[in-house]
């Protein structure tokens, strides 16, 4: 019996071991620099975008961090006044939270586009009655990276995103 069992581990060690070699990690897909919907495949695989691509996004900063990872970070504004010349007293910047649910994208994730986040913006903007930057992470919501790359990457790079919002705003 002993020999059988071990010859049964034997085989699915094997079978394992050959299963691990066969796998790939996901290949990264480039931005995607229309205002269409939000794809799955930026969740599930991450984005590439060169700093030449981001600068193409309207609202877009690239962030960058001292290990030379980049990413270019879209976010959305409003109630800020036209012809701001002096530093706002207020601001609230929301971030959204995971958009994955066991692996997959949130359901509304795939119905969402740019001006559907800048309709919620200016919704929230409305309500709350301050200026307001809807400001994603990477790998969501048209930003790219990796949005299975959390912590402490993406708080790097987030951190470098606020810098550059604040570096574009009126001092």
């Amino acid at each position: 019996m002993l020999s059988y069992v071990l010859k049964l581990l034997r085989s699915s060690i094997l079978i394992w071991v050959i299963s691990l070699a066969n796998t790939s990690t996901p290949q990264a897909i480039p931005i995607n620099l229309t205002d269409g919907n939000f794809r799955s495949d930026d969740l599930l695989k991450g984005v590439t975008a060169t700093s030449s691509e981001c600068a193409q996004i309207e609202q877009a900063v690239s962030a960058q961090v001292e290990t030379q990872e980049s990413a270019c970070i879209r976010y959305w504004t409003a109630g800020f006044p036209a012809e701001a010349k002096t530093a706002l007293s207020k601001v609230l910047i929301y971030i959204p939270g995971d958009q994955l649910v066991a692996g997959l994208p949130e359901a509304s994730y795939l119905t969402r586009n740019p001006k559907a986040m800048q309709e919620l913006a200016n919704s929230m903007q409305s309500r709350l009655g301050v200026p307001f930057i809807l400001l994603s992470t990477p790998g969501t919501f048209g930003s790219s990276g990796e949005h299975s790359q959390r912590r402490p990457l993406e708080s790097k790079l987030m951190d470098s995103a606020l810098n550059a919002l604040k570096d574009k705003a009126p001092h």
